[in-house]
């Protein structure tokens, strides 16, 4: 049900300033797109700039240098009633430490409350009572299984059972992984299979090739119309090797037996 387009030009920007963990949804009660993001702008000068970049290799960066922690990272959310724009004016949601991003996931109910996932100075559950009023934004603590999770959560809530699910970016840059956990209590409580894993680094195409990306991370779902069944899963994967850093979207699509 899905195709792909480009979009070019003006409407092509969905936020002005440096944007980092993109995470968009559909709130169900007024049909916006919503998206939650890491923002600053303008951005701030990094003792370390970048001015080169050639074949998806950054000529004269240390790949491992670090974000410049002397700058907030605030989490800000836009909307809009249509995916090309024109997207709302960014408004901030206030977190303990925003130093760190935030990584932000939010699923949307038809009476317009919230339920997400995201990090202030540890990770937590989010509830709103009106997704669009940031006075009402809370967040608490949550047990997560053992040995888990990771970063990059993308929830999602299946209507029939009542059940939250998430799926996180874990392992790191060394071993990338994905794991599913899922909470019948509203988020505060997560449970897993231990050492069963949503998905790995290495991929299988139907040429009957396979590759091992070098990262594997941004896990998103893409849904069929019910709003709870997985068609597809995206990553932002580096191949690493001889392509350095350059990076894409791969999508994959799901069995549906």
């Amino acid at each position: 049900p899905y195709h792909f387009e480009r979009v070019t030009g003006d409407a092509a920007i969905v936020s002005a300033g440096f944007s980092h963990e993109p995470t968009a949804t559909r709130a169900l009660d007024t049909g916006d797109y919503v998206i939650y993001l890491s923002s600053i702008y303008p951005p701030p000068t990094n003792s370390y700039p970048c001015t080169g970049c050639m074949n998806g290799e950054s000529l004269d960066c240390d790949p491992m240098i670090p974000r410049n922690w002397d700058s907030p990272i605030p989490t800000q959310m836009i909307y809009s009633s249509n995916p090309n724009g024109p997207w709302s004016d960014p408004v901030q949601i206030k977190t303990q430490d925003e130093y760190i991003d935030s990584n932000l996931a939010t699923y949307i109910f038809p009476n317009g409350s919230m339920v997400g996932i995201g990090r202030a100075d540890a990770m937590y559950i989010w509830h709103a009572e009106n997704w669009k009023e940031k006075s009402t934004y809370k967040y608490t603590a949550l047990t997560l299984p053992k040995n888990c999770c990771g970063e990059d959560p993308f929830i999602w809530f299946d209507t029939r059972y009542n059940v939250f699910h998430i799926i996180w970016h874990d392992g790191g840059w060394d071993d990338p992984k994905g794991v599913h956990t899922w909470s019948t209590d509203n988020g505060y409580t997560w449970h897993n299979i231990p050492n069963v894993l949503a998905y790995q680094n290495t991929v299988e195409f139907t040429d009957n090739t396979s590759f091992s990306y070098q990262r594997r991370e941004r896990p998103h779902l893409i849904m069929a119309k019910d709003g709870y069944t997985p068609l597809a899963l995206t990553n932002a994967v580096e191949n690493g090797g001889m392509d350095c850093d350059y990076s894409h979207t791969l999508v994959q699509p799901l069995n549906q037996s």
